[in-house]
């Protein structure tokens, strides 16, 4: 979840920003810096991901721990 927010949209011209940075030199950096709509879109995209994985995953460990407290 924590990974999520490093993605979320609205840090979304700092993370093109360092994207652009990090990558710069390679192929993937020209990509960035001339198609930032698509980088930001895939940006979004891994965050909407990310973010569906962790309240995933938050939901199943409170369902456990729900099953572990009513056989206590």
């Amino acid at each position: 979840m924590a990974g999520a927010f490093v993605f979320c949209p609205c840090h979304l011209p700092l993370t093109l920003w360092l994207l652009a940075g990090l990558l710069a030199g390679t192929a993937m950096g020209a990509v960035v810096q001339a198609h930032p709509i698509l980088s930001g879109t895939f940006t979004t995209a891994v965050w909407l991901i990310a973010t569906w994985h962790g309240l995933r995953v938050m939901k199943r460990a409170e369902e456990s721990s729900r099953r572990d407290q009513e056989l206590v």
